[in-house]
């Protein structure tokens, strides 16, 4: 193996143990906030419902970020999409 290589992978060791680390991290965070609340299980139930919300706006694609194209224009992308291999293929004359 390379020297590079190596580096490399060592260095995606090192980084996949600081995700674990963050990861346990913010589930103790998690923990504690549940258990210190007054409430606990309310807590974790609006936790949940978040993670909910969360999950139904990608389901949906209800993110403000992401800019998809009206059906016209999706459809006249694929026409052109599609046009561009059959002008490919009648140049290699098949």
């Amino acid at each position: 193996m390379y020297n590079s290589e190596l580096n490399a992978l060592f260095e995606g060791a090192q980084l996949r143990t600081l995700d674990q680390r963050r990861y346990m991290t913010e589930q103790a965070v998690s923990i504690a906030n549940a258990t210190m609340s007054k409430n606990p299980k309310s807590a974790i139930k609006k936790t949940y419902r978040e993670f909910d919300k969360q999950e139904r706006k990608i389901d949906v694609h209800k993110q403000p970020n992401i800019n998809h194209p009206k059906m016209e224009q999706y459809a006249q992308l694929m026409k052109q999409w599609h046009n561009s291999f059959k002008r490919k293929e009648e140049d290699n004359g098949s």
